[in-house]
């Protein structure tokens, strides 16, 4: 039994620090890599594309060798994957907003309401530095996401009610 737990943590060892793994578990790191990355570019396509693809594909392999599972569920990764960026503001704003509009579109809660307040302008591609005040919210009929800019007063007034 010794040898078993011995081998699980030589395992996941190399595969947090990105060593060398013996035989078929490389093509599964890199399997579980691929499919994540290609998961969280469906999410959060816009963060991708302003990060460009170096930048991108470190931060996967950061976030895969240091996370600790928050939640089981794929649609939960995207929000998991944008509060940990360690990058320029713009980038984490973006990302955070797409992961709302992922919250938004997904949830199953009666009020989809969600609100954010930004220092760059998400709405604009690319992000502009100018805080933003953003209400988000699902329409009924078609379920599409939709995105409103608010002022400060307005956004304090919903913060209220919606709290």
């Amino acid at each position: 039994m010794s040898n078993y737990r011995d081998t699980i943590e030589q395992w996941s060892t190399a595969i947090r620090e990105g060593g060398e793994l013996p035989g078929r578990a490389e093509v599964y790191r890199e399997l579980v890599h691929a499919s994540i990355s290609g998961l969280l570019h469906t999410n959060l396509s816009r963060t991708h594309a302003l990060m460009g693809d170096e930048e991108w594909q470190k931060s996967i392999h950061e976030f895969l060798a240091s996370r600790t599972q928050q939640s089981p569920h794929f649609v939960d990764l995207a929000a998991e994957f944008a509060a940990q960026l360690n990058t320029q503001a713009k980038i984490s704003d973006l990302a955070h907003y797409e992961a709302l509009c992922l919250e938004v579109e997904t949830t199953r809660d009666e009020d989809t309401r969600r609100l954010a307040a930004y220092e760059h302008n998400v709405l604009l591609d690319p992000p502009v530095p100018a805080v933003t005040f953003v209400l988000l919210d699902r329409n009924p009929t078609d379920g599409a996401v939709r995105p409103q800019e608010i002022s400060a007063s307005q956004y304090v007034h919903i913060a209220k009610t919606v709290i």
